[in-house]
Protein backbone atom coordinates (compact mmCIF):
# COMPACT_ATOMS: atom_id res chain seq x y z
CA UNK A 1 0.00 0.00 0.00
CA UNK A 2 1.61 3.80 -0.86
CA UNK A 3 1.78 5.64 1.59
CA UNK A 4 2.42 8.98 1.61
CA UNK A 5 4.43 11.18 3.18
CA UNK A 6 2.90 14.11 5.36
CA UNK A 7 5.65 16.19 6.92
CA UNK A 8 9.32 15.87 8.19
CA UNK A 9 8.87 18.57 11.20
CA UNK A 10 6.89 18.36 14.04
CA UNK A 11 5.18 22.30 14.68
CA UNK A 12 5.87 23.07 18.48
CA UNK A 13 5.07 26.48 19.61
CA UNK A 14 7.37 27.62 22.07
CA UNK A 15 11.33 28.12 21.18
CA UNK A 16 10.46 26.11 17.72
CA UNK A 17 9.72 26.34 14.35
CA UNK A 18 6.62 27.37 13.30
CA UNK A 19 4.04 25.30 11.78
CA UNK A 20 4.48 24.11 8.20
CA UNK A 21 1.59 22.64 5.84
CA UNK A 22 1.09 19.68 4.97
CA UNK A 23 1.38 18.63 1.30
CA UNK A 24 -1.87 17.92 -0.26
CA UNK A 25 -3.04 14.91 -1.76
CA UNK A 26 -4.34 17.11 -5.06
CA UNK A 27 -7.89 16.31 -5.40
CA UNK A 28 -9.65 16.95 -8.20
CA UNK A 29 -12.74 18.71 -6.10
CA UNK A 30 -12.17 18.58 -2.13
CA UNK A 31 -15.21 19.92 -2.16
CA UNK A 32 -17.68 16.98 -3.84
CA UNK A 33 -15.68 14.71 -0.52
CA UNK A 34 -16.70 15.08 3.15
CA UNK A 35 -14.01 13.64 5.35
CA UNK A 36 -12.24 11.58 3.63
CA UNK A 37 -8.96 9.45 3.83
CA UNK A 38 -6.66 9.62 0.49
CA UNK A 39 -6.27 5.58 0.80
CA UNK A 40 -7.21 2.69 2.55
CA UNK A 41 -5.80 2.30 6.34
CA UNK A 42 -3.36 -0.39 5.93
CA UNK A 43 -1.66 -1.85 9.48
CA UNK A 44 0.33 1.26 10.42
CA UNK A 45 3.71 1.33 11.90
CA UNK A 46 2.92 -0.92 14.62
CA UNK A 47 5.96 -2.69 15.70
CA UNK A 48 6.52 -5.44 18.67
CA UNK A 49 9.21 -4.45 20.26
CA UNK A 50 8.70 -7.45 23.34
CA UNK A 51 12.38 -8.76 22.41
CA UNK A 52 13.51 -5.48 23.09
CA UNK A 53 12.04 -4.86 26.32
CA UNK A 54 12.88 -7.84 27.88
CA UNK A 55 16.43 -7.44 27.08
CA UNK A 56 16.46 -4.27 27.93
CA UNK A 57 15.12 -4.87 31.07
CA UNK A 58 16.75 -7.91 32.10
CA UNK A 59 20.58 -5.82 31.78
CA UNK A 60 18.72 -3.06 34.00
CA UNK A 61 17.16 -4.61 36.46
CA UNK A 62 19.47 -8.27 37.57
CA UNK A 63 21.40 -7.34 40.23
CA UNK A 64 20.65 -3.84 40.87
CA UNK A 65 18.78 -1.82 43.31
CA UNK A 66 16.71 0.19 40.64
CA UNK A 67 12.81 0.06 40.57
CA UNK A 68 10.97 -2.39 38.21
CA UNK A 69 8.57 -0.61 35.53
CA UNK A 70 5.80 -1.22 37.41
CA UNK A 71 6.82 1.52 40.01
CA UNK A 72 7.18 3.75 37.23
CA UNK A 73 3.85 3.52 35.45
CA UNK A 74 2.30 4.53 39.36
CA UNK A 75 4.69 7.66 39.27
CA UNK A 76 3.39 8.31 35.69
CA UNK A 77 0.13 8.23 36.85
CA UNK A 78 0.88 10.96 39.66
CA UNK A 79 2.93 13.07 37.79
CA UNK A 80 -0.17 14.16 35.99
CA UNK A 81 0.90 13.77 32.89
CA UNK A 82 -0.20 10.18 30.51
CA UNK A 83 0.17 9.25 26.93
CA UNK A 84 -3.07 9.53 24.76
CA UNK A 85 -2.98 6.89 21.72
CA UNK A 86 -5.43 8.34 18.83
CA UNK A 87 -6.53 5.12 16.42
CA UNK A 88 -7.71 5.53 13.40
CA UNK A 89 -10.38 3.29 11.57
CA UNK A 90 -12.72 4.02 8.04
CA UNK A 91 -15.84 3.72 7.02
CA UNK A 92 -16.07 6.33 7.77
CA UNK A 93 -12.71 7.44 8.20
CA UNK A 94 -12.74 8.21 12.12
CA UNK A 95 -10.42 8.51 15.21
CA UNK A 96 -10.99 7.43 18.83
CA UNK A 97 -8.82 8.69 21.33
CA UNK A 98 -7.51 5.50 23.87
CA UNK A 99 -6.64 7.34 27.53
CA UNK A 100 -2.85 5.76 28.98
CA UNK A 101 -2.35 3.70 26.09
CA UNK A 102 0.99 4.27 24.03
CA UNK A 103 -0.66 2.08 21.17
CA UNK A 104 -3.95 1.30 20.32
CA UNK A 105 -3.99 -1.41 17.63
CA UNK A 106 -7.05 -3.12 19.47
CA UNK A 107 -11.08 -3.68 18.35
CA UNK A 108 -10.38 -2.57 14.88
CA UNK A 109 -8.62 0.48 15.71
CA UNK A 110 -5.36 1.03 14.58
CA UNK A 111 -2.43 3.20 15.86
CA UNK A 112 -1.92 6.73 13.99
CA UNK A 113 0.17 8.34 16.53
CA UNK A 114 0.30 9.18 20.84
CA UNK A 115 0.18 12.27 22.57
CA UNK A 116 1.05 12.96 26.38
CA UNK A 117 -1.19 15.67 28.33
CA UNK A 118 -2.09 17.08 31.78
CA UNK A 119 -4.33 15.16 33.64
CA UNK A 120 -4.89 17.87 36.04
CA UNK A 121 -5.60 21.31 35.84
CA UNK A 122 -2.62 23.52 36.71
CA UNK A 123 -2.85 27.02 35.97
CA UNK A 124 0.48 28.08 34.94
CA UNK A 125 0.98 25.50 32.41
CA UNK A 126 -2.05 23.46 32.10
CA UNK A 127 -5.10 25.66 32.04
CA UNK A 128 -7.32 25.02 29.89
CA UNK A 129 -9.64 21.96 29.80
CA UNK A 130 -10.57 19.43 26.97
CA UNK A 131 -12.94 16.44 27.01
CA UNK A 132 -13.54 13.58 24.87
CA UNK A 133 -16.83 12.27 24.40
CA UNK A 134 -17.29 8.62 22.81
CA UNK A 135 -20.24 8.11 20.29
CA UNK A 136 -21.74 5.24 18.96
CA UNK A 137 -22.94 4.22 16.03
CA UNK A 138 -20.07 4.41 14.76
CA UNK A 139 -17.60 4.28 17.21
CA UNK A 140 -15.47 7.10 17.53
CA UNK A 141 -14.02 10.38 19.83
CA UNK A 142 -15.26 14.04 20.02
CA UNK A 143 -13.12 16.41 21.68
CA UNK A 144 -15.18 19.51 23.38
CA UNK A 145 -13.25 22.79 25.11
CA UNK A 146 -15.44 22.15 28.52
CA UNK A 147 -14.76 19.74 31.49
CA UNK A 148 -17.72 17.33 30.79
CA UNK A 149 -18.41 15.75 27.28
CA UNK A 150 -21.71 14.26 28.52
CA UNK A 151 -24.81 15.57 26.03
CA UNK A 152 -27.71 13.54 26.36
CA UNK A 153 -27.52 10.49 24.08
CA UNK A 154 -25.13 11.70 21.62
CA UNK A 155 -21.77 12.02 23.24
CA UNK A 156 -20.95 9.92 26.45
CA UNK A 157 -18.18 11.18 28.73
CA UNK A 158 -14.88 9.64 27.99
CA UNK A 159 -11.75 11.46 30.20
CA UNK A 160 -10.70 15.10 30.26
CA UNK A 161 -6.76 16.49 29.78
CA UNK A 162 -5.88 20.02 30.15
CA UNK A 163 -4.19 21.66 27.18
CA UNK A 164 -0.72 23.05 27.57
CA UNK A 165 0.13 26.55 27.82
CA UNK A 166 4.00 26.55 27.78
CA UNK A 167 6.21 24.39 25.44
CA UNK A 168 3.29 22.47 23.82
CA UNK A 169 2.66 20.92 20.42
CA UNK A 170 -0.39 21.66 18.60
CA UNK A 171 -2.50 19.81 15.93
CA UNK A 172 -5.73 20.83 14.11
CA UNK A 173 -9.00 19.06 15.27
CA UNK A 174 -11.06 18.59 11.68
CA UNK A 175 -14.06 17.61 11.55
CA UNK A 176 -17.02 16.55 8.92
CA UNK A 177 -20.73 15.50 9.24
CA UNK A 178 -23.17 12.44 8.17
CA UNK A 179 -22.25 11.44 11.35
CA UNK A 180 -20.34 14.02 13.06
CA UNK A 181 -17.13 13.30 13.81
CA UNK A 182 -13.83 14.42 13.63
CA UNK A 183 -9.92 13.52 12.61
CA UNK A 184 -6.53 14.89 13.60
CA UNK A 185 -3.25 14.12 12.81
CA UNK A 186 -0.39 16.93 13.27
CA UNK A 187 -0.06 19.24 10.12
CA UNK A 188 -2.36 17.37 8.14
CA UNK A 189 -4.30 19.28 5.61
CA UNK A 190 -7.76 18.16 5.89
CA UNK A 191 -9.37 20.81 3.34
CA UNK A 192 -7.82 18.97 0.56
CA UNK A 193 -10.00 15.93 1.55
CA UNK A 194 -13.43 17.71 3.08
CA UNK A 195 -12.72 18.11 6.54
CA UNK A 196 -13.40 21.31 8.53
CA UNK A 197 -11.09 23.32 10.24
CA UNK A 198 -12.20 23.21 14.07
CA UNK A 199 -9.88 24.43 16.12
CA UNK A 200 -6.27 23.64 17.21
CA UNK A 201 -5.25 21.38 20.61
CA UNK A 202 -2.14 21.77 21.71
CA UNK A 203 -0.68 19.31 24.32
CA UNK A 204 3.10 18.20 26.02
CA UNK A 205 4.58 15.86 23.69
CA UNK A 206 3.31 13.78 20.50
CA UNK A 207 5.30 11.31 18.04
CA UNK A 208 4.41 8.28 16.04
CA UNK A 209 5.31 4.78 15.94
CA UNK A 210 8.83 4.31 14.51
CA UNK A 211 9.05 1.81 12.04
CA UNK A 212 11.45 -1.20 11.83
CA UNK A 213 14.16 0.57 9.04
CA UNK A 214 14.38 3.53 11.82
CA UNK A 215 15.42 1.93 14.95
CA UNK A 216 18.54 -0.64 13.61
CA UNK A 217 21.24 1.60 15.40
CA UNK A 218 19.39 1.69 18.41
CA UNK A 219 18.85 -1.67 18.51
CA UNK A 220 22.75 -2.21 17.97
CA UNK A 221 23.44 0.47 20.96
CA UNK A 222 21.48 -0.87 23.24
CA UNK A 223 24.23 -2.04 25.59
CA UNK A 224 25.84 1.14 25.87
CA UNK A 225 22.49 3.07 26.69
CA UNK A 226 21.82 0.50 29.09
CA UNK A 227 25.30 0.81 30.92
CA UNK A 228 24.44 4.76 31.46
CA UNK A 229 21.08 3.51 32.51
CA UNK A 230 22.34 1.28 35.02
CA UNK A 231 23.80 4.28 36.93
CA UNK A 232 21.47 7.18 36.79
CA UNK A 233 18.45 7.26 39.26
CA UNK A 234 15.68 9.98 38.23
CA UNK A 235 13.68 10.98 40.93
CA UNK A 236 9.64 12.15 41.38
CA UNK A 237 9.30 16.26 41.46
CA UNK A 238 9.09 16.88 45.06
CA UNK A 239 5.88 19.15 44.13
CA UNK A 240 3.81 21.31 41.54
CA UNK A 241 6.33 24.13 41.63
CA UNK A 242 9.88 21.54 41.16
CA UNK A 243 7.53 19.84 38.58
CA UNK A 244 6.75 22.89 36.78
CA UNK A 245 10.54 24.03 36.99
CA UNK A 246 11.58 21.04 34.78
CA UNK A 247 9.34 21.24 32.46
CA UNK A 248 10.33 25.09 32.09
CA UNK A 249 14.12 23.77 32.21
CA UNK A 250 13.51 21.08 29.70
CA UNK A 251 11.52 23.56 27.09
CA UNK A 252 14.02 26.27 27.39
CA UNK A 253 17.31 24.14 26.90
CA UNK A 254 19.39 25.38 24.03
CA UNK A 255 20.61 22.57 21.38
CA UNK A 256 23.21 20.18 23.15
CA UNK A 257 25.53 17.89 21.70
CA UNK A 258 27.53 15.36 24.35
CA UNK A 259 30.83 15.31 23.39
CA UNK A 260 34.02 12.72 24.92
CA UNK A 261 35.56 16.61 26.57
CA UNK A 262 34.68 15.48 30.02
CA UNK A 263 31.68 16.79 32.11
CA UNK A 264 30.32 19.77 31.00
CA UNK A 265 27.36 22.26 33.44
CA UNK A 266 25.20 24.49 32.03
CA UNK A 267 23.69 26.51 35.10
CA UNK A 268 20.02 27.63 34.61
CA UNK A 269 20.50 31.02 35.57
CA UNK A 270 22.21 31.45 32.11
CA UNK A 271 20.45 29.38 29.67
CA UNK A 272 18.53 31.92 27.82
CA UNK A 273 14.83 32.29 28.83
CA UNK A 274 15.05 29.82 31.89
CA UNK A 275 14.66 32.51 34.45
CA UNK A 276 12.00 34.71 32.66
CA UNK A 277 10.10 31.00 31.80
CA UNK A 278 10.54 29.85 35.59
CA UNK A 279 8.60 33.09 36.73
CA UNK A 280 5.96 32.93 34.81
CA UNK A 281 5.68 29.00 36.03
CA UNK A 282 6.05 30.24 39.48
CA UNK A 283 9.20 28.39 40.60
CA UNK A 284 11.90 31.28 40.64
CA UNK A 285 12.97 30.22 43.99
CA UNK A 286 14.55 27.25 42.11
CA UNK A 287 16.43 28.51 39.36
CA UNK A 288 19.66 29.09 41.04
CA UNK A 289 19.91 25.31 41.77
CA UNK A 290 19.03 23.92 38.86
CA UNK A 291 21.35 22.81 36.11
CA UNK A 292 21.74 20.59 32.82
CA UNK A 293 24.49 18.63 33.24
CA UNK A 294 26.49 16.62 30.60
CA UNK A 295 28.48 13.78 30.41
CA UNK A 296 27.83 12.73 34.09
CA UNK A 297 27.87 9.31 33.10
CA UNK A 298 29.36 7.55 29.92
CA UNK A 299 29.85 4.19 28.21
CA UNK A 300 31.58 3.41 24.62
CA UNK A 301 31.42 6.78 22.91
CA UNK A 302 27.98 7.36 24.80
CA UNK A 303 27.18 9.98 27.27
CA UNK A 304 24.30 11.00 29.43
CA UNK A 305 22.25 14.46 29.53
CA UNK A 306 20.86 14.97 32.67
CA UNK A 307 17.76 17.88 34.13
CA UNK A 308 18.59 18.73 38.00
CA UNK A 309 17.15 20.43 40.31
CA UNK A 310 18.43 21.06 43.26
CA UNK A 311 20.28 17.71 44.30
CA UNK A 312 17.69 15.29 42.25
CA UNK A 313 17.68 14.17 38.66
CA UNK A 314 14.44 14.68 36.97
CA UNK A 315 14.97 13.79 33.48
CA UNK A 316 17.88 11.95 31.57
CA UNK A 317 19.11 10.92 28.08
CA UNK A 318 21.53 8.15 26.75
CA UNK A 319 23.14 9.90 23.26
CA UNK A 320 25.99 8.71 20.94
CA UNK A 321 28.98 11.34 21.39
CA UNK A 322 29.06 14.22 18.80
CA UNK A 323 25.52 13.08 17.75
CA UNK A 324 24.18 16.91 17.54
CA UNK A 325 20.15 16.72 18.24
CA UNK A 326 18.04 20.09 18.19
CA UNK A 327 16.17 21.64 20.94
CA UNK A 328 13.33 20.20 19.66
CA UNK A 329 14.21 16.22 19.43
CA UNK A 330 16.45 17.27 22.77
CA UNK A 331 13.20 18.63 24.62
CA UNK A 332 10.48 15.79 23.50
CA UNK A 333 12.75 13.36 24.75
CA UNK A 334 13.38 14.58 27.71
CA UNK A 335 9.91 15.16 28.61
CA UNK A 336 9.03 11.64 28.14
CA UNK A 337 11.88 10.82 30.62
CA UNK A 338 10.49 13.36 33.14
CA UNK A 339 7.36 11.54 32.38
CA UNK A 340 8.10 8.09 32.44
CA UNK A 341 10.66 8.56 35.15
CA UNK A 342 13.27 6.35 33.29
CA UNK A 343 16.32 7.60 30.87
CA UNK A 344 15.34 7.63 27.70
CA UNK A 345 18.06 6.30 25.37
CA UNK A 346 17.98 8.50 21.65
CA UNK A 347 19.38 7.77 18.42
CA UNK A 348 19.35 9.13 15.17
CA UNK A 349 16.21 7.70 12.50
CA UNK A 350 17.86 5.67 10.11
CA UNK A 351 15.88 6.38 7.26
CA UNK A 352 15.96 10.29 7.76
CA UNK A 353 19.42 11.52 8.73
CA UNK A 354 17.61 14.76 10.25
CA UNK A 355 15.21 12.95 12.99
CA UNK A 356 15.73 10.88 15.91
CA UNK A 357 14.18 7.93 17.15
CA UNK A 358 13.70 6.41 20.92
CA UNK A 359 12.77 4.09 23.50
CA UNK A 360 10.01 5.16 25.61
CA UNK A 361 7.59 2.54 28.03
CA UNK A 362 8.52 -0.06 25.84
CA UNK A 363 7.67 1.18 22.54
CA UNK A 364 10.38 2.66 19.53
CA UNK A 365 9.29 6.12 18.51
CA UNK A 366 10.09 8.18 15.78
CA UNK A 367 10.38 11.68 17.56
CA UNK A 368 10.87 13.89 14.31
CA UNK A 369 9.41 12.98 10.75
CA UNK A 370 8.76 11.48 8.29
CA UNK A 371 4.80 11.58 9.78
CA UNK A 372 3.68 8.69 7.31
CA UNK A 373 0.18 7.82 7.52
CA UNK A 374 -2.55 7.20 4.86
CA UNK A 375 -5.00 9.55 5.39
Amino acid sequence: MKVPTILAILAAVALTSPIHAAPSASPSSASAKNGTLSNDVPDLLSRAAAEFTAQYNEALYSNSTLQRPSAFEKRAESNNVIPFCVGIASNPPRVRVFRNRMTCDISGWDTLYTFTAHTKEDEFIAPKATCSGSGSDPSRSMFFRRENCKDGNKWTHDFTFYESSAFNFRTTVWYADNPHRMLLYPNYNGLAHGWKDSYTVTYRNVYRLAADQEIRSLKADMTSHTNIHKKIKISTPNDAATMRCGEMLIGSSPSITSSPNGVLTFAGKDIYGFPGNAFDGNCTKLVNSSKIVVNRVTSNGFGSIEIIIGKSTLAAVSIKQRYSISNLLFMQALFESMRTGKPVMVGQNDMNSSGSVAFVQGTFIAISGPWNAPI
